[in-house]
């Protein structure tokens, strides 16, 4: 909201909502910087950090065969979330999802190709 708002009412739209982000970010460092360790260094602990992936033996074969599954709902769920708007704007001539009235879908203004 903050950002809009900048966009909206202050000089330099399109420069001004990055630049303060950009200060907020340094500041956000400098704090991190300067803050002190609050836990103790024990051997071993950088090697405990390391990532390690197992499945367990009888979770192999249901995971091997829903994987695929899931990606495939991942990938409509991206496609019509993508899309989805495009048709409603579209269809409707709304820019939001809400419940608009239904109007007359809008024209094909492509030119016509010759035969």
């Amino acid at each position: 909201m903050g950002s809009g708002l900048l966009v909206t009412y202050a000089p330099q739209p399109t420069h001004l909502v990055y630049n303060v982000l950009l200060v907020v970010y340094v500041l956000q460092v400098v704090g991190v910087l300067l803050m002190a360790e609050t836990a103790t260094r024990t051997p071993g602990a950088l090697r405990s950090l390391r990532v390690s992936w197992t499945v367990p033996a009888r979770a192999r074969g249901p995971l091997v065969r829903a994987a695929p599954v899931v990606l495939a709902v991942w990938a409509l769920a991206g496609f019509h979330g993508s899309v989805g708007p495009a048709l409603v704007h579209r269809q409707m001539r709304q820019n939001f999802l809400g419940m608009p009235r239904i109007r007359r879908p809008l024209p094909d203004l492509r030119p016509e190709r010759p035969a």
